[in-house]
């Protein structure tokens, strides 16, 4: 898991980041994500642009930050067989945001974390599976511009 701006590998924290390579905008960046997602089996099932929320709700300025609410169907059903409460931690969230100097970050939620104050032995295959592919996610979205 990258933590962006120190170049180092993370072990165990709530998220896998990277710092977005495409080059492009803000909302390529979005979409990019979107696309990465979708060809890891992931549906986009929710949108928050949550610097239009603020900025709608509070007159609050804040930098382009937008959450992506995510679904795999298959990781759902079996996350949900498994205990059906689990849909309290689903989707899994993917946030897309401004930082310093204009770079984009985007992150997505460590499945162990989501899943980790239920405390069930079953659903640790199904977040080891979702942490590879929302891993291969955001490497993709590091290295989009060495392509």
């Amino acid at each position: 898991m990258v933590n962006p701006g120190k170049g180092t590998r993370q072990t165990m924290t709530y998220h896998i980041s990277t710092v977005y390579a495409g080059g492009g905008s803000f909302a390529d960046a979005v979409a990019d994500t979107v696309a990465a997602l979708a060809d890891n089996d992931f549906q986009v099932i929710s949108t928050i642009d949550v610097s239009q929320v603020l900025r709608d709700a509070l007159e609050a300025s804040l930098k382009p930050y937008v959450i992506l609410g995510a679904c795999n169907p298959g990781f759902m059903l079996r996350d949900i067989h498994e205990e059906p409460l689990s849909g309290l931690m689903l989707p899994y969230n993917v946030v897309v945001r401004e930082v310093e100097d204009g770079a984009i970050q985007i992150s997505a939620i460590n499945p162990f974390a989501a899943i980790h104050p239920l405390d069930q032995a079953g659903l640790h295959h199904v977040a080891q599976e979702a942490q590879a592919q929302l891993t291969r996610v955001i490497e993709r979205l590091g290295m989009a511009s060495e392509e």
